[in-house]
């Protein structure tokens, strides 16, 4: 994997397009390192050495075979961990595509994410628009590229977000994100904190405008708060925090009550899918063995899917013989994609 990071990443897209302050303010603090990360990196590995190998998913990372399948089912040529250079728009940007797959005039960008904490959308993706970009800064004139598919696969949380747009639609973006850049590598950028902004800043936990835009503070020339001003603000984080989480339960009970909550609505949470009482009986009828269908419990999915010749091939099977329950409903912001859940339709919620 490369070692080498782009000023203006395309990881990091949704940052500084979306702060312009948030490079100068970041400027010396260092990316912190987890187990997390690691991990990922792993995966990743790991998944790129399958791909070439035309192996499955190893036990310890049973998880990789849903990026496995999804990647083989698409059809073209295959580029693995394909370096992209998108400089046209971006000063300097470069990137590593996990797999980029031309058939035709379609091109595939897939994004392998190996986290399990929050689903990821393709749609509109900055990252995965600038790794497009670069495809076609390489591959438009040569291959006559038209159409691009963005998809993000995360395994853990057997999740796959497809987006289509066009060659066109993403020079548009391109344009965008052009301005975005110019103004994240000036000096005089304004912060702008919001949620896409500021989750994988690495100032966010001394950006002072950030600070400011929850609770008041004096203005002061530097951008970062002082040691004294964190030391004051920590003890009011622990208590917003019970107070945040004490709110949003209220809220949710009103809204379980059926009262509307302005901005907000209903969703069902995740969901996975399990298999009925009677599934056994019907994995049989195809062929497959006890051996095959039990260990101390069932299979994952993706290994029976594995055994009844794929994905698509066993999903008539598998619908047959998995069910997906409701979600825990939640309440989030109107802009929240998941289709909203009639209140009157969430099981019994006493009302105090």
């Amino acid at each position: 994997m490369p070692t080498q990071h782009a000023k203006l990443s395309a990881s990091g897209s949704s940052t500084w397009s979306n702060c312009g302050a948030s490079l100068r303010i970041s400027a010396g603090i260092k990316e912190e390192s987890s187990d997390y990360a690691a991990e990922g990196t792993e995966a990743h590995a790991i998944a790129e050495k399958c791909l070439l190998s035309g192996e499955n998913a190893p036990d310890t990372h049973k998880e990789l075979q849903v990026y496995l399948d999804y990647v083989r089912e698409l059809t073209g040529g295959l580029m693995i961990e394909q370096r992209v250079v998108f400089d046209e728009w971006v000063p300097g940007g470069f990137g590593t595509v996990d797999v980029l797959i031309v058939h035709g005039d379609t091109a595939y960008v897939v994004d392998l994410k190996w986290g399990k904490g929050i689903r990821v959308s393709a749609e509109e993706n900055s990252q995965l628009q600038l790794y497009a970009l670069g495809a076609l800064q390489r591959y438009q004139f040569e291959l006559g590229i038209e159409k691009m598919v963005l998809a993000i696969v995360q395994p853990r949380l057997d999740y796959i977000s497809e987006w289509e747009t066009t060659a066109e639609e993403l020079l548009e973006f391109g344009e965008h994100i052009k301005e975005r850049a110019a103004i994240a590598l000036s000096d005089d950028a304004p912060a702008t904190p919001s949620e896409k902004a500021c989750q994988w800043c690495r100032a966010k936990a001394v950006c002072r405008e950030r600070a400011a835009s929850m609770m008041a503070l004096p203005e002061q020339l530097p951008e970062r708060l002082t040691l004294t001003e964190l030391a004051r603000l920590l003890p009011m984080a622990e208590r917003a925090k019970a107070y945040i989480s004490d709110l949003q339960a209220y809220a949710l009970k009103l809204a379980e009550g059926g009262q509307t909550i302005p901005g907000h609505k209903l969703v069902e949470g995740r969901a996975t899918r399990r298999f009925i009482n009677d599934a056994a009986e019907i994995l049989s009828r195809e062929g497959l063995t006890d051996d095959q269908i039990y260990r101390k419990s069932f299979q994952t999915l993706s290994a029976i899917e594995k055994l009844l010749g794929g994905k698509r091939a066993a999903k008539s099977v598998m619908d047959e013989a998995t069910f997906k329950p409701r979600g825990k409903t939640q309440l989030v912001n109107q802009s929240d994609p998941r289709p909203e859940v009639n209140a009157a339709n969430v099981d019994d919620f006493p009302m105090e």
